[in-house]
């Protein structure tokens, strides 16, 4: 699998790969660990300033490492191809991926009912703010994940499959501290939810999702795709959540 997504790299993409070296590595690693230490921070004490702060601070990074923002995916070249496959896969996203969370779904519903039924009893308001939070966490997971960690990672691992690999599972980990504050707390979690089929297959969904999203990004070498992707899958979320204003 890993093979056939390297086959289709944009060759831009490939080449900017072959540029980065150890510090690049290093420093990928180290934003990885700050943005997992800031979520956790945020989840605890509400204080979304440091997450701010170290996404502000990648742009100071690559600044410093002589680069340009089209490394880390923005771009205008390839963004309407990049826009309309990623509309395309976040759209099958949410259509085709049934809405299971326990901590957010209190009742069974089908991802066609969510938003034939339910879509339009949203509040407005609610439902324009939770458009702007959706994507504005996409934008800054993607750019901060796709963008900078997984392609300087290469810096350190130079298989392909592995650093893929190595990045996808730090993306999973980074949505951790969200899923223990929902649950009550960490022994909470760790007693009663964190070996459940469920929160497996969370983990496990989202290391899928940025092999998907890094495609989409190395595909046209343009992040753009992968933000909207990232984007609507989210919605399902924020729609869940008007629910409870209804």
């Amino acid at each position: 699998m890993f093979q056939a997504f390297k086959s289709r790299r944009n060759i831009q993409y490939k080449n900017m790969l072959k540029s980065y070296d150890k510090t690049d590595g290093i420093m990928a690693v180290l934003v990885a660990v700050l943005i997992i230490a800031a979520f956790v921070l945020n989840a605890w004490l509400f204080v979304p300033i440091v997450p701010i702060i170290i996404f502000f601070s990648i742009f100071a990074l690559v600044y410093y490492r002589k680069q340009t923002i089209h490394t880390i995916g923005l771009t205008r070249i390839n963004a309407v191809k990049s826009s309309f496959v990623g509309l395309a896969v976040g759209s099958a996203f949410f259509l085709l991926l049934e809405p299971t969370d326990p901590f957010v779904i209190r009742f069974p519903v089908t991802s066609f009912e969510l938003l034939i039924l339910v879509l339009p009893l949203v509040p407005l308001s609610i439902l324009f703010r939770g458009v702007l939070y959706s994507f504005a966490m996409s934008f800054y997971e993607e750019i901060m994940f796709r963008g900078y960690i997984q392609t300087r990672i290469y810096g350190i691992i130079n298989s392909s499959a592995l650093a893929i690999l190595t990045t996808s599972v730090l993306f999973s980990l980074a949505h951790m501290p969200s899923r223990i504050f929902l649950s009550g707390g960490m022994y909470e979690y760790f007693t009663n939810h964190f070996f459940t089929s469920f929160e497996i297959m969370h983990y496990t969904s989202n290391i899928i999702f940025h092999i998907v999203f890094n495609f989409l990004y190395m595909r046209h070498n343009n992040i753009t795709g992968s933000i909207i992707a990232h984007g609507v899958y989210n919605m399902r979320v924020v729609i869940f959540s008007g629910i409870y204003y209804i």
